[in-house]
Parts: C-alpha cells; sequence; structure tokens
C-alpha cells in the first residue's frame, strides 16, 4: 500500500483520511459510508481518540473493575469444549473419549432433551445410562457444561449420584450445572401457574450444590434462546442480564450472602461471523455484571463467561462454508475474553456429525489459541477505538432494554405480558427483511450458490426404543434449602429415571406468548427452494430452470448474466446461458429450444432499449414470466408492450426471497413434487 503521505502533501492523521474520502466519493457525504449494525446501531467507519471519547478509560484495566478488558491481568488459552449428543450413551461415550484424547478440554453435554434448536440430546434415562455416556471420563479433571434443558434439575442429580458412586469429590467436579430455567420456559412456552414455584427447585439445587461443596457454577444465564429466537446482541444480552439478576435476587431471597449468590452464576453468550460485534458483546456483558453488583451494594463482580457459536447463522447448503463462520465465532469469543468455547462441527446443520466434522471443530480452536497465540493475549482489541465505541454503546443500549424489563416486572412477568415475544419478533422480521433482499448475504446459500454441490458427510444414528425402566421417584419434601435436591439425588442413586424424577418435580403451567421458532435458521428460505429443487429433479429428472436472454455483445451482457444466474440458482433453479442476441426472433427461437418455461433478459439499459419486441416475442413463444436485471427504472425505456409483459425487475437489493418464490410458483414445482409423491404412494399400495 503506498503511504498518504508526500513532500508535497505533508497532511496526516484523520483530517487527511477524511480529505480523501470525500474524494474517493465523488461529492456524496461521508455519512454514506456509516455502517447500520445489527443492534440498531449506526457507527462511522472511522473511530478515533476524539470520537471515542472517554470510553477507553472507561474499559479500565486487564484484572480490574469494571472487567471490560477481562477477568484477570494475565491470561491463559479458554478451555476448547465439544459437542456431545448422540442418542446412543455408548456411541456419545465412544465420541467423547476421542474427542478429549485430541484436543478437547471439557465436554457440553446436552441430556435428556436440550432447548429445542437442533442436534439431539444423549439419551440418559437414568444412572446406569449416564455412567455408559461418562464411560472412562475422569469427572475431577475434565470440565463438563450441562446443556440447560426443561430435566435440567434430574440430570443435575444423575451427574451428583455418579460422582457419589465413584468417589469423586464434590470440590474436584468442575464446569456448569446448566439451570436457567427462565430461558427453558421461554423456548417451550410456558411457565409455572404459581409463580413463586418457577425458581424453587433450580433454588433449591443451586443450595444443595453450595452445601455439598460443588465447585460447578449451578446457573448458567444463557443468550442461546434469545439468540435463536432472533433477538440482536441487545436483545440477547440484556435478557441474559434480567435472568442472572433474577436468579442472583432468587438465591438472596433463600438468605445466601448476596455476594455469594452472585458467585453461583456464569454467562453463556453467541458467538456469530459479525466479528467485532461478537467481541463487543464478551466484553458488554462483563460491564453489565459488574455494573449491576456494584449497584447492589457489592464490590463489582468479574462475569464467567462461555461461548457457543451461533446455530442461526450456520447453513445445511455448502456447509464447509460453516468452517469460515466457526472460526470467525472463536476468534471473537476467544479475543472477546470467553473462558470457554463450543464450536459446532461444520455439518452440524445437515445431520449428525461425522468424526471428521468434530475434528475441524476441535482444531480450529487449537490453532486460534496456541498456533495463533490468541489464548496469549489479554484483551487483544483493547484500546481499539472502533471496539471500545462499540462496546460502551452496546452495553449502553442492553442496559436500556434491560431496565425496560425490569420496570415491566422482572424477566418472568416480561414473558408472560408478550413484551420479550414481541421485541424479538421485531427483530426478526428487520433481518429477516435483508436476509431476502441479500442485503445480508449468506455465502453459499443467497449469495454464490453450488447448485449441484456434493452434500456434507453426516453420521447415520439409529433409533431407540422408548421405554422407561427403573424405580419410581420417591415423595419430594418441598423445595428449600437443598433438601429436595438431597432427595433426588438419593433417588437419581437408587435407580429412579429421568421421567419419575421430572414427573415427581411436575408443576401446572399455563402458556404465554411464543418466541419466535428457536429451531429456524437464517438460510432457511433459501434453503427451502434449493431442497424443492433437490427433489423436483430427483422425481422429474430435471430441475426448474430459467433461460437466460442475454443481449447484445459478450462484453455487454456478462455482468448482469453472471449476476441473474447466482440470482435463480439461491432459488434452486437452474441457469440456462446463451449467446448475445441482436434479434427479438433469434432470442425466442433459442428460448423454445432451451426447455425452460421463464426467461431473463440480461444486458445493458441502451441495448434493452434497441431490441424491442423481445419480451413480447417471448410471451408469445409460451415464456410463462420473463424477468429484466437493471434498475427499478428499467422498465421506462422499454416498448410499452414489452414492459407491461415483464414480470419483475431484478435489481441488487430486490426482494429476492419473494421473487424466487414466485418464480417456482410459476414453474409449479410443488405440483411436479406432489404428483410424483402420489404416484409413488400409488404405487406401494398396489404392491
Amino acid at each position: 500500500m503506498s503511504d498518504f503521505r508526500s513532500e508535497a502533501d505533508p497532511e496526516t492523521g484523520e483530517a487527511q483520511w477524511r480529505r480523501l474520502a470525500e474524494k474517493a466519493l465523488g461529492g456524496a457525504p461521508l455519512e454514506t459510508l456509516n455502517a447500520l449494525l445489527d443492534t440498531g446501531a449506526e457507527i462511522a467507519p472511522l473511530q478515533t481518540p476524539l470520537s471515542a471519547g472517554d470510553k477507553a478509560l472507561a474499559s479500565g484495566h486487564p484484572g480490574a473493575a469494571p472487567f471490560v478488558r477481562g477477568t484477570a491481568a494475565q491470561t491463559r488459552p479458554w478451555q476448547v469444549l465439544q459437542l456431545a449428543d448422540p442418542s446412543d450413551p455408548v456411541e456419545a461415550n465412544a465420541q467423547a473419549r476421542e474427542d478429549l484424547a485430541n484436543g478437547a478440554d471439557g465436554l457440553w453435554l446436552q441430556l435428556a432433551g436440550g432447548v429445542p434448536y437442533g442436534g439431539s440430546a444423549i439419551d440418559t434415562r437414568d444412572l446406569s445410562e449416564l455412567e455408559q455416556a461418562l464411560a472412562n471420563i475422569p469427572l475431577e479433571s475434565t470440565p463438563l457444561y450441562l446443556s440447560p434443558c426443561a430435566q435440567s434439575v434430574p440430570v443435575v442429580a444423575l451427574l451428583i449420584a455418579l460422582a457419589r458412586k465413584q468417589g469423586v469429590a464434590p470440590d474436584k467436579l468442575s464446569g456448569a450445572l446448566g439451570l436457567d430455567p427462565l430461558s427453558v420456559m421461554a423456548a417451550h412456552g410456558e411457565v409455572p401457574v404459581r409463580a413463586e414455584k418457577a425458581l424453587a427447585d433450580t433454588v433449591d439445587a443451586a443450595l444443595f450444590a453450595r452445601r455439598e461443596g460443588v465447585a460447578m457454577r449451578p446457573f448458567l444465564a444463557s443468550g442461546r434462546i434469545w439468540h435463536q429466537a432472533g433477538g440482536s446482541a441487545v436483545e440477547e444480552l440484556a435478557c441474559t442480564l434480567a435472568a442472572a439478576v433474577a436468579y442472583w435476587r432468587a438465591l438472596a431471597d433463600a438468605d445466601m450472602p448476596v455476594h455469594e449468590a452472585a458467585r453461583m452464576i456464569g454467562f453463556h453468550l453467541t458467538a456469530d461471523p459479525d466479528v467485532f460485534l461478537s467481541i463487543a458483546k464478551f466484553r458488554a456483558v462483563r460491564a453489565l455484571w459488574a455494573r449491576v453488583t456494584e449497584a447492589a451494594g457489592i464490590a463489582p463482580q468479574p462475569a464467567r463467561i462461555s461461548a457457543e457459536m451461533s446455530f442461526r447463522t450456520t447453513t445445511s447448503r455448502d456447509p464447509h462454508t460453516n468452517l469460515l463462520r466457526a472460526t470467525a465465532a472463536a476468534f471473537a469469543a476467544g479475543t472477546g475474553g470467553a473462558q470457554a468455547i463450543l464450536l459446532l462441527p461444520f455439518s452440524a446443520a445437515a445431520g449428525a456429525p461425522d468424526g471428521f466434522a468434530r475434528r475441524l471443530a476441535r482444531n480450529a480452536q487449537v490453532i486460534l489459541a496456541e498456533e495463533s497465540a490468541l489464548g496469549r493475549v489479554v484483551d487483544a482489541p483493547g484500546g481499539s477505538w472502533y471496539v471500545e465505541t462499540l462496546t460502551h454503546d452496546l452495553a449502553a443500549r442492553a442496559w436500556a432494554v434491560f431496565q425496560d424489563i425490569e420496570q415491566a416486572g422482572g424477566l418472568l412477568s416480561a414473558l408472560k405480558s408478550g413484551d420479550i415475544a414481541r421485541r424479538l419478533e421485531g427483530v426478526r422480521k428487520r433481518r429477516a427483511g435483508e436476509i431476502a433482499r441479500r442485503e445480508r448475504a449468506i455465502t453459499g446459500v443467497s449469495t454464490y450458490p453450488h447448485l449441484n454441490e456434493t452434500p456434507a458427510p453426516v453420521a447415520s444414528e439409529g433409533e431407540r426404543a422408548a421405554t422407561e425402566r427403573g424405580a419410581a421417584a420417591p415423595d419430594l419434601p418441598p423445595a428449600g434449602h437443598g433438601q429436595r435436591m438431597a432427595a433426588l439425588v438419593e433417588a437419581a442413586g437408587n435407580g429412579a429415571n429421568v421421567a419419575s424424577l421430572s414427573a415427581a418435580l411436575h408443576e401446572p403451567c399455563e402458556p404465554v406468548p411464543a418466541l419466535p421458532d428457536p429451531a429456524r435458521r437464517d438460510a432457511a428460505g433459501f434453503e427451502a427452494l434449493r431442497a424443492a429443487s433437490d427433489e423436483a429433479r430427483q422425481v422429474a429428472g430435471v430441475r426448474p430452470s430459467v433461460f437466460l436472454a442475454n443481449i447484445g455483445q459478450l462484453a455487454a451482457f456478462t455482468e448482469r448474466a453472471t449476476w441473474a444466474k447466482n440470482f435463480f440458482e439461491a432459488g434452486g433453479i437452474e441457469a440456462i446461458d446463451s449467446p448475445g442476441f441482436d434479434s427479438a426472433e433469434a432470442l425466442a427461437d433459442a428460448f423454445s429450444q432451451s426447455g425452460a418455461l421463464i426467461a431473463c433478459l440480461c444486458g445493458r439499459d441502451e441495448d434493452y432499449a434497441k431490441l424491442a419486441g423481445a419480451v413480447t416475442a417471448l410471451r408469445e413463444r409460451g415464456a410463462a414470466a420473463v424477468y429484466i436485471v437493471g434498475k427499478p427504472d428499467t422498465l421506462e425505456m422499454l416498448l410499452e408492450a414489452d414492459a407491461r409483459a415483464i414480470q419483475r425487475v431484478l435489481f441488487e437489493g430486490c426482494d429476492a426471497l419473494t421473487i424466487l418464490r414466485e418464480a417456482h410458483d410459476l414453474l409449479k414445482v410443488d405440483e411436479v413434487i406432489g404428483a410424483a409423491r402420489r404416484r409413488a404412494a400409488d404405487e406401494t399400495e398396489a404392491g
């Protein structure tokens, strides 16, 4: 890169940058370079000490409040976590031992049914099956993070019963017990009828863990569900903080000292491909927790944070692009100060990951932490004016939403009233529109699709019989100061299964306004069209297609023809290319021979005007629709008859998803598939 400075132009710094930027913009204001973030914030491209103000000073120093720059002045590589979720405990154990032997430090265990957002859960129905899942895995030296789920309390009872059976001291256990009842209630759309019972069992479990000296943090305030349901970093932080405060209050109400109760809570946040925003999110949560705890009259407390890669942003199409998303997520979480990180295998959205996909999920972290030394630098982003500005802006926005939740009576009340669902739905809708218009591009799906890609290899999983066995749980004492969990642990040790323990804990529930579907990924709309295209090819032998009606010389149409191919194939519609045409008749003849049912004109605007009657000719030859690549005002250059015959003008920023769905309807893709399915059913019945 050439040096900006010269003897004739000694100007340096921000003023020079602004002058050169204004020149490059050709008179357009510098504000056109501002970025509108997912959080709703607008941020300038250049941040300086002047624009950042005192934000860097407000971040403090590593190891000191408000802990924005980290919870310690020295650091070490984060814990590399591996997801353990095959339904068969024996298979899960084999995978877990392989993972731990080849780079993983700990395990993220989805037991007895995780939050419904994809993946499966280890079918540990009783102590014997949990013992199978964790056979030959030293509990005293392996961090275990239990994924929050509807059966969290019985699962915790099984784990503690197993530790007792193996003679493992409670203070040797590490990780998190995964108690996060509010996010689980939100995911399932129901809460206890009696509000006082909402947290009673989890508080009882936490008090039992404290009394027994269990070193795993009981509560894990997780941002997963808020993120999966569509929230931006603002909503994820605000709802996660509100959940943590609710758990903290409940522990304090159970007579636990406030400062000790604060240490019973860990945080779990998502990291997605937006690297800087994810970095800011991890830094911001430490500032928010320090502010909350200081407001309660105790010394600001550091937040213990684990991270997971966003499932919402993964793709089942061109799944190897998920390796890029995973690397970005690990980089952001690691440099943002997460103490443990979980990456999803690149094929997780397509099915059960195989050994190779799991290996890459581990190795991506190991390379970043060790070979790139990211795990050996304290607050690597610290001092970046952009990151400091982003961190404190994000914290301020999340704090405002958190205050709204608190004023509504807390997170439980906000869930009941529908405030949380409405807020998340609003953010989700805005993002969905950006995805549909391809303003928020999804590589390999909405942009640069590979229509005939080879599917990622996935492991096969067999069905397990839905049997329940084991001793029934005894009558339980009321939740209090650990006595109920003590009874659960004893019952689990005597053979009671998860189903019976859950039944003993059952509390009548009532529905609350449902959150947006937490299992839906950002790419789902485009991927559904691709799946329909694949099925149509399988049953009919050919994909839905579009004829690219190229106008003029090669150099004149190539750019728009390439763009159109990318556009249509994002919806599974194969683009049939053609040479450039200079007559409407030749163009129409080529369309008739192509076998396509729709066409798209590609060329320069002036060439469109020269080829009068082209659209009408295509319609007369049976084109169900004719599209044209251009600008919103391109139709003004056509003959009136041609302009009326155009189905849609395609341009960067148009609603691609809606247009592609309309094209599927015009091509009768669903009808072709439905007819094939009916024929297959008739043949099966006849045979």
